[in-house]
């Protein structure tokens, strides 16, 4: 059985992994924006999601770097995955979208981010804000 961890270790080890080319003791952070495939059929493979790889920074699980913290949050709030985002407003769009669907109500103080907002009334109610 696996024992848990405290919080402050959980922290610091959560999702990380030698790195099995450099030997690196943490994950590095990953600034590039694309991948190299070994060949077009794997490419295809991972664009249509028949292969798990990284592909494009935009594209899950973006990079390895991404793919840590991702897993770092998931163990600290006791979940089995989660995503990461290039912006706020990527996050709250995505997760407005997914979690609303027709007919469903939103509630939200005016006192939000401005693009938050626009979000809100201008998506929701074209012609209001």
């Amino acid at each position: 059985m696996k024992r848990k961890l405290k919080f402050a270790t959980e922290c610091v080890h959560a999702g990380e992994k030698p790195d099995p080319v450099f030997g690196a003791h943490t994950t590095p952070i990953f600034q590039t924006s694309t991948f190299i495939f070994e060949s077009v059929e794997q490419g295809a493979s991972r664009f249509a999601g028949e292969e798990d790889g990284y592909i494009y920074t935009r594209i899950p699980p973006n990079t390895p770097t991404h793919a840590v913290l991702t897993e770092k949050f998931a163990a600290l709030e006791g979940g089995e995955t989660g995503q990461t985002f290039a912006s706020g407003m990527a996050a709250i769009t995505a997760v407005v979208l997914t979690a609303l669907k027709q007919g469903d109500h939103l509630i939200s103080t005016d006192v939000v981010y401005g693009c938050t907002y626009s979000l809100f009334f201008r998506k929701f109610y074209p012609g209001s804000g």
